[in-house]
């Protein structure tokens, strides 16, 4: 695994990069909110897991990926 060789350029300038951390911050923020007004649960759980994902399709997004049709 290595990273795309604009990896930096990527991470400054993608909108996909800003729209994956709104998101994942959207989902923590409401998890942190939820376990804050009804305690620890399963929606805390649920929200933590979407953060995670959005946080790999991040790591995902910068990292160059073999096997891929180029057009």
């Amino acid at each position: 695994m290595r990273l795309r060789p604009d990896w930096k350029a990527v991470l400054q300038r993608a909108w996909s990069i800003r729209f994956i951390v709104l998101a994942g911050s959207a989902a923590l923020i409401e998890g942190a909110v939820q376990a804050w007004l009804s305690g620890l649960g399963f929606s805390l759980l649920l929200n933590l897991a979407i953060g995670g994902v959005c946080g790999a399709a991040a790591v995902a997004r910068v990292i160059a990926q073999e096997n891929l049709p180029h057009g």
